[in-house]
């Protein structure tokens, strides 16, 4: 009898085991470190991942999937991506890095919920930008992705091609050209755009930071030549010593004897 039962327990372990097996692992979040601040103007908040707590965000800060950064109004900050993507977050933009979930296709994931942020993505590295009303599929592309509060977004592609999708269509975006997508709708058809006339904000702030930090250069070096100035010793200025001309004494000579002038003698009359 209790031959039968251990028997009969082996059998469904494995029954069970061979069931276990032909089940498909589930997707492996993307976790770790993934993010570097290189670059931070004005007043900008990292909340991290599971925490209600948000912080000032400081350069060379890590972040990881998960994390948000948020911007206030006229502040500004740059992303460096694990995968070498550039991403530049506007003044007030709520910005969070995700990773896939269930049977999305493996990349670098990020979402803009309000704002604007522009990307800049190395050629063969999948990337996606999600926003409320859209899904923008990245290879290799320059674009600005902008969402207002209603959750429209528009997508301005400057290089590369981009995919815009939600669900109810797909878009093809080119170079040069710009979409919006608003709730409830298919993506609208690409429209060629002039990018010269496209004010490009991203430069505009980042060359205005390094002209910011161009004094500040300037007076660092200008405190270091003070300090190297007052480190060295003074040295005392040696005048020259003035030549002593010694005083000659000058002979004395003896006036010479006059012979004695002889005086005229009276004349007598006669």
């Amino acid at each position: 009898m209790f031959k039968k039962f251990v028997f009969a327990v082996m059998v469904s372990v494995l029954f069970i085991s061979q069931v276990m097996a032909q089940v498909p692992p589930a997707p492996v979040a993307q976790t770790g470190l993934v993010a570097t601040i290189k670059l931070v103007t004005g007043s900008v908040k990292v909340q991290p991942n599971g925490q209600k707590v948000k912080f000032a965000a400081k350069e060379s800060m890590l972040l990881s999937v998960g994390d948000s950064v948020e911007t206030s109004g006229k502040s500004f900050a740059i992303l460096i991506m694990s995968n070498g993507a550039q991403i530049k977050i506007n003044q007030n933009t709520k910005f969070v890095i995700e990773s896939p979930v269930g049977n999305e296709e493996p990349g670098m994931r990020v979402k803009v919920a309000v704002g604007q942020i522009w990307a800049k993505i190395i050629s063969g590295k999948q990337f996606y930008v999600k926003t409320p009303t859209a899904v923008c599929s990245i290879r290799g592309t320059e674009l600005d992705v902008k969402v207002n509060e209603s959750g429209e977004s528009e997508v301005l592609v400057f290089e590369g091609v981009v995919e815009v999708k939600n669900d109810y269509g797909v878009v093809q975006v080119n170079k040069e050209e710009k979409t919006v997508s608003k709730p409830s709708v298919a993506p609208q058809a690409p429209v060629v755009v002039d990018v010269t006339k496209v004010e490009k904000w991203q430069d505009a702030v980042v060359a205005k930071e390094e002209k910011k930090e161009e004094p500040k250069v300037e007076k660092k070096e200008e405190k270091k030549k003070e300090e190297v100035k007052k480190e060295e010793p003074k040295k005392e200025e040696i005048k020259p010593e003035e030549s002593k001309q010694e005083e000659i004494p000058q002979e004395v000579r003896p006036e010479p004897i006059q012979p004695p002038t002889s005086e005229a003698s009276p004349s007598v009359p006669e």
